[in-house]
């Protein structure tokens, strides 16, 4: 527990560091990709909001992104499989690191902040859905000085979305039990959906975030194949006398 809250406590560092850089928002270029994509944000986000039941079950499994990961790790400690539990929690730290380089180089705003929606369009929703972070943002961009309260910490995050990546992962890291992985990937494609109306992305930022979890995931693969490959006895040979 103690390893997990330093590993909080720097990875929230480490995005806010990467915040407070004066790049330009890149949210109109994002809006720009998702229109070529024939994606039109507003449109989704009265679409969902429509009914009151879409958007409560929306809501829900956008914040159930935490609990997911809590018990997944429950169970894999449960089952003693321990191998499972680190591939998870290594590819979450990639995933985490990745995340926050691309924070660093492409800061981004949010769609909420970008479309700025009236109060009628997203009633269905939270009302400050998409917009936790964005006090914070504003302070760590005007480089005004800012105390890290981890208790009060909300997600800096929007582009690339790390609520889909967390989708992936979690389906991924399920994918030995056949009856529990589709209901589980059922899951966690609504909850990538739902990081559009209730968490305030962009469309691209959800393909990004897939993108940077399959990334994360090649690599732990690449590296627990490397550390569990047996181990190739060099032979010698003797001299020639010629």
């Amino acid at each position: 527990m103690r390893d997990h809250n330093t590993f909080r406590l720097r990875f929230g560092v480490f995005i806010c560091l990467a915040s407070t850089n004066g790049r330009p928002l890149i949210d109109g270029d994002l809006a720009a990709i998702d229109l070529a994509l024939g994606f039109d944000w507003p449109s989704f986000l009265a679409l969902t909001n429509r009914d009151p039941t879409i958007s409560a079950i929306l809501v829900a499994t956008y914040h159930s992104a935490g609990y997911q990961m809590l018990a997944l790790a429950l169970v894999h400690a449960s089952m003693r499989r321990l191998d499972r539990l680190l591939e998870f929690s290594v590819a979450c730290a990639v995933c985490l690191t990745i995340t926050g380089t691309i924070v660093a180089l492409f800061p981004a705003e949010g769609a909420y902040a970008y479309f700025k929606p009236t109060a009628e369009m997203f009633s269905n929703f939270t009302t400050d859905a998409g917009m936790w972070h964005y006090p914070t943002l504003l302070k760590l961009r005007s480089g005004e000085p800012f105390a890290i309260i981890l208790s009060e910490a909300q997600p800096l995050v929007t582009f690339p979305s790390f609520h889909s990546s967390i989708g992936v992962l979690v389906a991924y890291s399920v994918r030995w039990w056949r009856f529990v992985f589709w209901p589980v990937a059922l899951l966690e494609v609504v909850m990538i959906v739902s990081t559009i109306p209730e968490g305030g992305h962009h469309l691209i930022d959800l393909i990004a975030g897939i993108v940077v979890a399959a990334v994360s995931i090649v690599v732990v693969r690449s590296v627990l194949a490397t550390r569990s490959a047996p181990a190739v006895p060099i032979t010698s040979r003797p001299l020639s006398n010629s």
